[in-house]
């Protein structure tokens, strides 16, 4: 099945490179789309404090977020905050 991919906010140009529709199995999770960007991101990781957001449900941050198993045509928004807290 298709994921859409947005990265916006800081750093977006790290993600430049990477598709903004990906393919994955039916009945993958969160957590593994999330570790497929990582790896093809390679030496530019994006940073832990990003907001991760799927189909408009904000589900916490790239380290701590909760889980979720993705349903076909899903969108993952990563959100990489400009400043400060």
């Amino acid at each position: 099945m298709e994921i859409r991919v947005n990265i916006c906010g800081r750093h977006y140009h790290r993600a430049e490179k990477l598709p903004r529709v990906i393919t994955v199995a039916e009945g993958s999770s969160l957590d593994q789309l999330l570790q497929k960007l990582q790896d093809q991101l390679g030496d530019s990781p994006l940073p832990k404090t990003a907001l991760v957001i799927l189909s408009g449900r904000h589900l916490g941050t790239l380290v701590a977020h909760r889980s979720a198993e993705l349903r076909p045509d899903d969108e993952l928004t990563i959100l990489i905050p400009m400043a400060g807290g």
